[in-house]
C-alpha cells in the first residue's frame, strides 16, 4: 500500500517543480525536517537562478523557499499546506533585493526547519501576507521596509509576473498554459 505522506509530498514536487519549469531546468532543493521526515519540507531555490531577458542580457536574480508541511484533508488523505514562503527578485548585477512576497507567520529556521526563537524586538513573525518593494522615494520615509499587504501570493504567480511585467525570458513556449495548470491544482 503506497505511504499517503510520500505521495502527498510527490504530488507537491511534481506541481511546484513543473510550475519552475516555465522558467528553467534547475529542479529545487528540498530538505526533509530532521525528525519529522517527509512530514515538513523545505523547497528552495539557492543560490539564486540568474534570469535573462530575450536578448541573453541578465535581468535579475530569482531566491526562493517554501515551507511546507503534510496534513490530513477530507478522511484520511493528506494533503501538503505552504506554512510559509519568500520570494525574492534581485538586481542581476548587484544583487540587492527589488520586489519580495512574503508570508511568515511563523518565522522558520532554515538550518532545523523548526520556528525560530525570537528576541524582544523582532518584528517577524508577520502574519499576513505581504510585499516590499527596495525603492527609494522621498515621499516614503523607509518604504523598503513597509509591509505592503497582499493575499497569498502562489509561486506561480511570481514566475507569471517575471516574464509578463518584467520582460524574462520564459523556458519554454507553453509557459502560460504551464503555469495555469501548475495553479490549478493548488
Amino acid at each position: 500500500m503506497p505511504n499517503p505522506v510520500s505521495q502527498a509530498n510527490k504530488a507537491f514536487q511534481a506541481n511546484i517543480q513543473y510550475s519552475l519549469s516555465a522558467l528553467t531546468k534547475v529542479h529545487w532543493k528540498v530538505y526533509e525536517h530532521p525528525s519529522k521526515g517527509e512530514l515538513v519540507r523545505l523547497y528552495t531555490l539557492f543560490p539564486p537562478l540568474k534570469l535573462k531577458n530575450k536578448l541573453s542580457q541578465d535581468l535579475f536574480k530569482l531566491s526562493a523557499h517554501v515551507h511546507t508541511e503534510v496534513i490530513k484533508s477530507d478522511g484520511s488523505k493528506k494533503r501538503v499546506q505552504t506554512t510559509e514562503y519568500i520570494y525574492q527578485i534581485a538586481d542581476a548585477c548587484d544583487g540587492k533585493a527589488l520586489f519580495e512576497f512574503h508570508w511568515h507567520p511563523n518565522k522558520i529556521d532554515r538550518n532545523t526547519l523548526e520556528p525560530t526563537k525570537l528576541g524582544a524586538t523582532d518584528r517577524t513573525p508577520f502574519g499576513r501576507p505581504h510585499a516590499h518593494v527596495r525603492a527609494h522615494d522621498r515621499r516614503f520615509i523607509d518604504l523598503n521596509k513597509r509591509h505592503i499587504p497582499t493575499g497569498r501570493v502562489a509561486f506561480e504567480d511570481v514566475v507569471f509576473f517575471l516574464i509578463d511585467d518584467c520582460e524574462v525570458k520564459a523556458g519554454r513556449a507553453d509557459w502560460k498554459a504551464v503555469l495555469e495548470a501548475s495553479r490549478s491544482e493548488d
